[in-house]
């Protein structure tokens, strides 16, 4: 009974995250369109958007995920990776997300710029929590939000990690669950302006920062998180209203910083 129980709990909690992931993808589809007016990433995008997908299906096998370590600027207590790590702000703007998640790219075409000038201007701290539970939804990517963090990784190592996270999201496969091969991934980094593409096609390929995917998704879990993107202040989730517009989420912001 207990077992039968605790089979049922879990289906529960992974309908309700797959509905709250529903929502937020269904949110993000109508906020990004009013505020791209007036933001620029100043990234640029390989070609159409899509244009990157998977061509090595199937390669990577579960052993991978485990595989290297963290860069070492990621934060080992909640392995949160910070482009202002030396901020003296108060607050601090936490930010999940998933590669793979169209709902973050559009997050990001609208808010991404703002949330960038808020470190800049050293309002809050900013820590971005990557994920992987996409790959459980689409096993054709490849393991590709684990291997995007991977990515991801070498490119905060290499000094770049916020050009590189902006010029993944831009070149996001306009079908979900298509992927990037790993060569895809090395040549982001082109466009992300970084000349070494072989030590970088190195790192990729040499998996040397797997883990971090694997084990931050973990502590996605471990804390319940219902879904991508979400963001947080201080803990506290920033309402989905003041995710609208930059306005509306700069207003919050401003009332509920430290």
């Amino acid at each position: 009974m207990a077992k039968e129980q605790d089979r049922q709990s879990k289906a529960q909690n992974n309908r309700s995250k797959r509905q709250a992931q529903a929502r937020r993808e269904n949110l993000f589809r109508f906020v990004g369109i009013g505020a791209l007016a007036i933001l620029v990433l100043g990234v640029v995008a390989v070609g159409i958007i899509g244009g990157s997908g998977s061509d090595t299906k199937g390669t990577t096998s579960a052993d991978t995920l485990t595989l290297g370590g963290y860069p070492t600027s990621v934060n080992p207590d909640n392995l949160s990776w910070s482009p202002n790590q030396n901020a003296k702000a108060a607050s601090t703007l936490t930010i999940w997300e998933d590669f793979q998640c169209p709902a973050c790219r559009q997050f990001e075409q609208a808010l991404g710029a703002t949330v960038q000038q808020l470190a800049a201007d050293d309002v809050v701290k900013v820590e971005y929590r990557m994920t992987a539970f996409l790959d459980n939804n689409f096993p054709q990517s490849d393991y590709a939000s684990h291997r995007a963090i991977n990515a991801f990784g070498c490119a905060v190592e290499a000094g770049f990690g916020m050009k590189y996270h902006d010029v993944v999201y831009m070149n996001q496969p306009a079908k979900e669950g298509t992927g990037w091969s790993n060569e895809a991934l090395v040549d982001l980094a082109k466009t992300a302006g970084y000349g070494d593409l072989g030590g970088f096609g190195n790192c990729v390929y040499g998996s040397k920062y797997m883990k971090w995917g694997s084990d931050s998704y973990q502590k996605f879990q471990d804390e319940g998180i219902s879904g991508t993107p979400t963001v947080l202040l201080d803990g506290k989730e920033v309402p989905a209203d003041n995710l609208a517009s930059v306005s509306a989420f700069l207003s919050w912001i401003q009332a509920n910083k430290k």
